[in-house]
């Protein structure tokens, strides 16, 4: 998926968590699917990433560190 510049693009929990915690393929389409665009987000989905990442780091997918520094 491409998006052209300044075009609009929702972006929900998880794709936020894919950009700023996935290096493998999730987190690379993201990246490549919002570049340029507008992101535009539901009011809560700082709070629901954040929940992500916490459960991220309490099952081990995530360390302390890595869970820091993506939220």
């Amino acid at each position: 998926m491409t998006v052209d510049a300044g075009h609009h693009v929702v972006i929900d929990a998880s794709a936020l968590v894919a950009l700023l915690g996935d290096a493998g393929p999730a987190g690379t389409w993201v990246a490549a699917s919002t570049t340029g665009a507008l992101l535009a987000a539901p009011e809560l989905v700082l709070f629901e990433a954040a929940n992500i990442f916490r459960r991220q780091m309490l099952s081990g997918a995530l360390d302390q560190t890595q869970a820091r520094l993506a939220h």
